[in-house]
């Protein structure tokens, strides 16, 4: 294989999963924010909701493409706490 396709595609994953890890460090910020605003202000508890899983979506969309498989998993794993901490949100028509 041509080396500077092979350190081409390199890169490619490393961005992609720095891409990746950033869309989860931010569904996650917006996933602590809506648990703050709970008792304060239910429309910016739906859409810190709503952004956690746009940026969940995002991961999901995305992560079959990383060619690393310890990398992978390691995103992958964060997704599965995402999406649990997003699932144990109370709805806004559940309160």
């Amino acid at each position: 294989m041509d080396p500077q396709l092979e350190a081409l595609r390199e890169r490619a994953d490393q961005s992609l999963i720095a891409f990746l890890r950033a869309e989860l460090d931010l569904g996650f910020t917006f996933a602590r924010t809506a648990k703050i605003e709970t008792d304060i202000d239910q429309a910016g508890v739906e859409r810190a909701r709503k952004l956690a899983e746009r940026a969940l979506e995002t991961v999901y969309q995305f992560q079959a493409r990383i060619a690393d498989h310890e990398k992978r998993r390691e995103i992958q794993e964060r997704a599965g706490e995402l999406e649990k901490l997003i699932f144990a949100m109370p709805e806004e028509n559940s309160k």
